[in-house]
C-alpha cells in the first residue's frame, strides 16, 4: 500500500472531522430561532443530498448508476447511520443532557475498534488502547469540564445515547465493507438520500418557510448543508477508501468536539479553560498517538469483506 495514499486518507479523516466540527456554529444559530433539531437535521441531509448530486452529475454522471444490492446496502446506511442515528441522538439529548447526549455518541470509537477487529481483522496495538483511553477521556473532560453532575443519568436515555454511538460506529464500518465494489460518492449519495427520505415523516421540513426570508437562516442552512454535511461525509468516505484502518478513522473524528468546542469560544464566548482545555490536549495527544502508530496496514488480513458478508454478519 502506497504509504502516501495512506497519509493523504488520514488527513481527509481529519479535514472532514473539523468540517463536522464546524456545525456547531450554523447548528446553534437555527436552534436559537426555535427550529426543531428534526427539521434541521432533515433539511441537512437534504441540502447535503443536492449538493452531492449536483457535484456527482457534473464530475461523473457514470457515478449516479447503483445495482440492486447496492441500493440495499446505501438504504441499510441511510436508515442506520443517518435517520436511526439522529432518531437516538435526538431522543437521548431529550433524556438526558447534552453533555451527557455528545459523551455517549462518542463511544463510537470503541464500537469501531470491537468490530474493525471482528469483521476486517485490524490489529488492536498498545498504541490503539492507549489513544482509545485518551480519546475518550478527553471527550468526556472537554464536554463537562471534570463535573461529573454535567452528566445526567437517565436509563432510557443512556440506552439510545449508546444506541446512537453504535449507529455513528457503524457508518464507518457498513462503508468500508462496500468500498471495494462502490465509489464513495456513489454511496454517500445513495446513503444520504436515503437518510432524509427515512427522516420524512418524522419531521415537518416546510414550517421553515415560516421564518420567510432570512439571510441568517439561509446562510447557516447552506453551511450546514454544503460544508458540513456533504464535504465532510464526502472527505471521511474518500479518506477510508484509501485503504487506511477504520479503528484510526474513528478516533481521528472525534477532533470534531475540539472544533466544536474551539468555535463555541470564539463565536459564543463559551469559555475553554481548566479541564476543558485539557480535555481538548487529549483527544490531541490521541490523534497523534495514532498517527505515531507503526502497524503496518498492509499486514491485516481480510482488510475488506467480500459482498454481503458484514451483512450477513450483522444479522
Amino acid at each position: 500500500m502506497n504509504l502516501n495514499k495512506i497519509t493523504k486518507g488520514y488527513l481527509m479523516v481529519m479535514a472532514a472531522s473539523i468540517c463536522f466540527g464546524t456545525s456547531c456554529v450554523p447548528g446553534k444559530i437555527l436552534l436559537g430561532y426555535q427550529i426543531s433539531p428534526m427539521i434541521i437535521t432533515w433539511w441537512r441531509l437534504f441540502l447535503g443530498f443536492t449538493v452531492l448530486l449536483l457535484y456527482v452529475s457534473i464530475k461523473d454522471p457514470k457515478l449516479l448508476k447503483i445495482d440492486k444490492k447496492g441500493m440495499i446496502y446505501t438504504a441499510l446506511i441511510g436508515l442506520i447511520s443517518y435517520a436511526l442515528l439522529n432518531f437516538l441522538n435526538l431522543n437521548a439529548l431529550e433524556k438526558t443532557s447534552v453533555a451527557t447526549q455528545v459523551v455517549l455518541l462518542y463511544t463510537a470509537p470503541i464500537f469501531v475498534i470491537i468490530m474493525a477487529r471482528i469483521f476486517f481483522k485490524e490489529l488492536l496495538t498498545p498504541f490503539k488502547i492507549a489513544a482509545l483511553v485518551l480519546c475518550i477521556g478527553g471527550c468526556f473532560l472537554t464536554v463537562t469540564g471534570g463535573y461529573v453532575a454535567a452528566l445526567k443519568f437517565n436509563l432510557l436515555g443512556v440506552l439510545m445515547g449508546i444506541g446512537a454511538g453504535l449507529c455513528y460506529a457503524l457508518l464507518t464500518i457498513m462503508s468500508k465493507a462496500i468500498l471495494h465494489k462502490y465509489n464513495q460518492w456513489t454511496i454517500v449519495l445513495y446513503a444520504m438520500g436515503f437518510g432524509f427520505l427515512f427522516l420524512l415523516p418524522f419531521s415537518n421540513p416546510l414550517e421553515v418557510f415560516h421564518y420567510g426570508l432570512n439571510p441568517k437562516i439561509g446562510l447557516s442552512f447552506f453551511w450546514l448543508g454544503s460544508f458540513s454535511t456533504a464535504l465532510s461525509y464526502g472527505l471521511y468516505i474518500t479518506g477510508l477508501s484509501s485503504g487506511i484502518e477504520s479503528s484510526k478513522a474513528g478516533m481521528i473524528s472525534t477532533l470534531e468536539v475540539v472544533v466544536a468546542v474551539t468555535l463555541s469560544y470564539l463565536f459564543f464566548n463559551e469559555m475553554v479553560l481548566g479541564w476543558k482545555l485539557f480535555g481538548v490536549l487529549m483527544v490531541i495527544a490521541s490523534v497523534i498517538i495514532i498517527q505515531v502508530d507503526t502497524s503496518n496496514p498492509s499486514e491485516i488480513k481480510n482488510n475488506g469483506l467480500n459482498d454481503g458478508q458484514l451483512i450477513k454478519e450483522l444479522k
